[in-house]
């Protein structure tokens, strides 16, 4: 199986000189807003690694595609991988200060550039789903991408060095 880390549109960096290391806050419930979503959401299954993680080096962060064709194929083969999947409260903290830290993982020539945390996997009562960050050439946005039997795995996977 192939892996492809921090290529072609996501060459970027998180690393700048104010944050090398973040803290994840760990101690309270997951923090974000569910607005614009339709279905309620509750957390099924997350990376048991990932949820230990209470603080990460940002250049141990890295932006991988690999060539599985669904999204669960892509999570089942990082379970094994050298790689930790990011989880839904590492995404919280990246999320709260996206303005400091994504601009390494905008695409250059503007098209939309799609990120996702597969560490949390959630659940509604019509499917399963991840957080998937989308900036649009203007602004980063979020949503819980809904994974189906041919779910595609065209977004990258945020994974960190074990």
């Amino acid at each position: 199986m192939n892996i492809e880390l921090n290529l072609g549109c996501f060459a970027g960096t998180l690393a700048t000189p104010v944050y090398q290391v973040l803290e994840i806050n760990r101690s309270t419930p997951l923090q974000i807003n569910w607005d614009g979503e339709w279905d309620r959401w509750e957390v099924y299954e997350e990376d048991e690694v990932s949820t230990k993680i209470s603080v990460v080096d940002l250049s141990k962060i890295h932006l991988a595609k690999t060539n599985h064709p669904t999204v669960l194929e892509r999570i089942e083969y990082f379970k094994t991988s050298p790689f930790i999947r990011a989880d839904a409260k590492i995404f919280e903290t990246l999320w709260n200060r996206r303005f400091d830290l994504l601009n390494g993982w905008v695409r250059a020539d503007g098209n939309n550039c799609h990120i996702s945390f597969e560490g949390t996997l959630f659940k509604s009562c019509r499917s399963f789903g991840v957080i998937e960050m989308i900036h649009n050439g203007i602004e980063w946005k979020w949503h819980i991408h809904r994974l189906t039997d041919d779910g595609s795995a065209s977004s990258a996977s945020v994974v960190i060095e074990r």
